[in-house]
């Protein structure tokens, strides 16, 4: 059964991601009978006067803290049904809700916790293996869903919670009292424990605007760059002339030459293994 809702964590502030989806759920969601529901996320400000402690800035802090609570929201208002949590730069596309159908009836009679609906991938192998099933997959018109306890990723933008795990998945985020994970790692460290069933749905259902963290660190932003054009390098709806433009200011602070030529060799392997080239 599909969700009875998306939940979309939006920070008071935030109208304008708000808007963009809005606007992407009414293209590609609005006859899906889900409504979508806006939860208002904890700022920093709120996460620093309850004196969350834990190592991490006060801004992950407070996303984490506001996934918990979108949880235990959704627990109540979705009883029986899976919640789906989404951020507020999540994408939707004409493929969104065939695809989380598709994966929601390959779940059926399996233990799983979490579906996350697109991911990052942060381990060259597993994006290598990711292109290359994507090419097959296309060829033969499937879905897949990818058990991701061997897998590091990373990104919690859209995900969906098997309805028996909702209340219990809530609780054990909100027991958390120091949080020196942000949210997205947490599920990567649960599910590498295999405290934490965790698939992807493959290919992504959605993906993730291309719009400055909210959570993040300023360092941090060339390598989100890399990993978020791989993310909509995987995603069928971007516009190639707008990848190339993402890629084009990331080359341009590029300082190693030689990884530079490796990718463009890696890329003409690739292309000759393709499916899609044959």
């Amino acid at each position: 059964m599909l969700p009875r809702a998306l939940h979309v964590i939006n920070l008071a502030r935030a109208g304008e991601r708000l808007d963009a989806v809005l606007s992407s759920f009414d293209r590609h969601l609005t006859g899906s009978g889900m409504a979508l529901n806006r939860f208002a996320a904890i700022d920093s400000a709120e996460a620093e006067r309850c004196n969350t402690r834990g190592a991490l800035a006060w801004a992950e802090k407070a996303c984490f803290l506001s996934h918990a609570a979108s949880l235990a929201a959704a627990a109540v208002a979705d009883a029986g049904r899976p919640a789906w949590i989404v951020e507020d730069d999540v994408v939707f596309g004409p493929q969104t809700l065939a695809r989380v159908e598709a994966a929601l009836e390959l779940l059926q009679g399996q233990p799983w916790d979490v579906l996350l609906t697109d991911l990052y991938v942060t381990d060259m192998n597993d994006m290598l293996e990711l292109f290359r099933t994507q090419g097959r997959l296309a060829v033969e018109g499937k879905i897949a869903v990818l058990d991701l306890a061997g897998m590091a990723f990373a990104g919690a933008t859209s995900y969906l919670v098997n309805p028996a795990k909702v209340a219990e998945l809530a609780a054990r985020l909100a027991q958390y009292e120091v949080i020196d994970l942000a949210i997205d790692i947490w599920f990567k460290r649960e599910a590498g424990a295999k405290r934490l069933r965790c698939h992807a749905l493959f290919p992504f259902a959605t993906t993730v605007a291309d719009t400055p963290s909210q959570v993040q660190p300023s360092s941090m932003s060339r390598q989100l760059g890399w990993w978020n054009a791989y993310r909509m390098l995987l995603w069928e709806q971007t516009d190639p002339a707008h990848l190339d433009g993402i890629l084009d200011r990331l080359d341009h602070v590029l300082t190693d030459k030689r990884s530079a030529q490796l990718g463009r060799i890696v890329g003409g392997i690739l292309s000759e293994d393709s499916p899609r080239s044959s």
